[in-house]
């Protein structure tokens, strides 16, 4: 899609502020189309992660990700 903004909603992975809950939401939105992606993620680590800045699979104690994508659009 051309002429598309993304809006970053939430971030705490840059900040490096939270090493126990790892969030990042951003959309992204098409000139005359509305949202045309939308991805969503939060991790809750383990304490011990606090040990280990990298997030890896045995750190994570739950969460949930997802992605969204718009695959077309107009009349059906």
């Amino acid at each position: 899609f051309e002429n598309t903004i993304t809006v970053l909603q939430r971030d705490n992975q840059a900040e490096n502020i939270n090493y126990i809950e790892n969030e990042l939401a951003k959309e992204i939105y098409a000139k005359e189309i509305g949202m045309v992606y939308k991805y969503y993620k939060v991790l809750i680590t383990k304490p011990d992660f606090l040990l280990d800045p990298e997030p890896e699979a045995e750190n994570i104690d739950s969460g949930i990700e997802y992605t969204m994508k718009a695959i077309n659009y107009g009349e059906l």
